[in-house]
């Protein structure tokens, strides 16, 4: 195997390019964006032979929104940590802005990776009402994303100055998922906060979208998205606007012909937050506060019965966590899934099922998948391409880069 920037390496599963410095890591991010030849593409195999500790220095993320990663990163089990990722705009633009390690995933898969509490994201706020911000903690957007043994551990505080009307979407993992995506066995551990001023300001179509593991799964028809075995625990908070703000999804897909699996998760010591006199009031008349522990958007429960749009919500494990909503911070009810209008949502819908809320107790949830001391610690490395008939086996043994 050969290094990162050595002409001898080409990049294939078993000569891959090897990542184990700071300079490596830049070089990395620089040859994805750029879509320099030799360095791109689907087939192209990526491993982490270290930690990365970044010097504390600000680097741009990894791809461009026109192509994005294609290919496959190995963390390894090794971290990235210590620096500052800047957000870039989103296409050629003016309003349009992007943040994350990664700045786009495209059809690209990510293993056995740890993003320390340590990194930190800068991002434009107070943008115009055509605008949109995009920030995840591994990437900002994801076309059909392969996610595996991924740990999230940054924290962000988000505070928009000025009253223009902002869209955004803000994922503990993943910001925006679009045309489908796989996450496995992965988690979110930290605090998103975004807050407007000193009061609420009017939508007018604007929104926060934020989740513990991504803000949205888009409506494409015939995409498929599955969060199976993750973890979250932490802060999701809003204050003085309208949000979707979910535990796990903050605004699920909610039509067309689209598969969605929510599975095998556990929510944990996590505060569910939506502050302020006013959420804001949408151009419909709605006031857009919708928090829950699984999800922050009710559209689950409206298409329960659809024959087209099909879901599944099963074996989620909920303890010590609440959703606090309104002028204070006041806790109220376990709320499973957020409601418009602020409405109550009768326990779980029809399509949900084995959903296990737990108050706080000494006794803490394992199901048998997670590690009996740390619900959210990664289960070994990956040997190769997961798929869905060897995911559970390969994740058991051990990728070398020796």
């Amino acid at each position: 195997m050969a290094s990162v920037n050595s002409g001898s390496a080409h990049g294939s599963a078993a000569n891959p390019y090897v990542i184990s410095t700071k300079e490596q890591w830049v070089f990395f991010a620089n040859v994805i964006t750029n879509q320099t030849a030799g360095y791109t593409g689907t087939a192209k195999v990526w491993v982490l032979g270290a930690d990365i500790n970044l010097g504390g220095n600000t680097i741009n993320a990894v791809g461009r929104h026109s192509t994005g990663f294609q290919g496959t990163l190995y963390g390894n089990k090794h971290s990235i940590s210590n620096g500052t990722v800047a957000y870039q705009s989103w296409i050629d633009g003016t309003s349009h802005f992007a943040v994350g390690l990664f700045h786009k995933i495209n059809g690209g898969k990510v293993y056995d990776l740890t993003i320390d509490s340590s990194i930190k994201f800068t991002m434009k706020t107070n943008i115009n009402g055509s605008g949109m911000i995009f920030l995840g903690g591994l990437v900002a957007v994801a076309v059909n994303p392969l996610i595996v043994n991924v740990e999230s551990k940054v924290s962000w505080t988000i505070n928009q100055t000025g009253a223009k009307q902002t869209n955004a979407m803000l994922g503990g993992l993943i910001g925006q998922t679009i045309q489908g995506g796989k996450i496995y066995k992965s988690s979110y551990v930290g605090s998103m906060q975004y807050t407007v001023g000193s009061s609420p300001i009017s939508i007018n179509g604007g929104a926060i979208a934020m989740g513990g593991i991504t803000a949205n799964t888009r409506t494409d028809n015939n995409a498929e998205y599955v969060i199976d075995q993750c973890y979250v625990s932490g802060l999701l908070q809003c204050t003085n606007y309208g949000a979707c703000i979910g535990g796990l999804v903050g605004e699920p897909t909610w039509a067309g012909t689209t598969k969605v699996t929510i599975t095998n998760n556990i929510i944990s010591n996590l505060n569910v937050k939506m502050l302020g006199t006013s959420a804001g009031q949408g151009s419909a008349g709605t006031y857009l506060d919708d928090a829950g522990l699984i999800s922050g958007e009710d559209y689950w429960q409206a298409k329960a019965n659809s024959t087209s749009y099909q879901l599944n919500i099963s074996n989620i494990y909920i303890t010590n966590s609440k959703v606090y909503r309104g002028s204070t911070d006041t806790a109220g009810a376990i709320i499973l899934v957020g409601m418009e209008n602020n409405g109550v949502l009768a326990n779980v819908n029809s399509c949900s099922r084995n959903i296990v809320v737990q108050a706080a107790s000494s006794e803490a949830i394992q199901p048998s998948y997670l590690n009996s001391s740390t619900a959210h610690k990664k289960q070994g490395s990956v040997a190769g391409v997961v798929t869905e008939a060897n995911k559970n086996s390969a994740i058991t043994n051990n990728f070398s880069v020796s």
